[in-house]
């Protein structure tokens, strides 16, 4: 087992490794350093968004609300990200903007609807109707 872990660790370290080494020698071609120079603003955002999205799934999963979590998935993907995605990406051709757009729509709506979720939470009761289950 612990062989296993190490050797993931390895493993992880070596793709790093790689992506560093091949994503400079993307970027040493001068029109691919000015697009993702115009894509930067982007890549804040989504990491922002993926830093705080994981966090409140985490807390609706671990409240054992996994089907709304679901739910939630399902319905800003698909009902918010993906139209955004084909209406700016295609429609108004902005290519990889619109498409990364309309991802970040649906992260936004999905964030938006956990933390709403979250800070609506009576957490007394939550903890409450947990002990009661684990006891029973």
């Amino acid at each position: 087992m612990v062989q296993i872990d190490a050797l993931s660790i390895c493993l992880n370290i070596n793709g790093w490794e790689m992506m560093i080494s091949l994503g400079f020698l993307a970027a040493a071609c001068e029109d691919v350093a000015e697009e993702v120079d115009h894509l930067s603003p982007l890549l804040a955002f989504s990491i922002l968004l993926n830093s705080v999205q994981p966090v409140l799934s985490g807390v609706a999963v671990g409240a054992g609300w996994q089907s709304i979590v679901a739910y939630v998935n399902i319905g800003c993907y698909y009902l918010v990200g993906i139209p955004v995605e084909i209406v700016l990406g295609y429609v108004f051709e902005l290519q990889v903007r619109g498409v990364w757009v309309g991802m970040l729509f649906g992260v936004l709506a999905q964030t938006t609807v956990l933390l709403v979720i979250t800070l609506k939470t009576d957490w007394d009761k939550q903890y409450f109707f947990i002990l009661i289950c684990a006891v029973a």
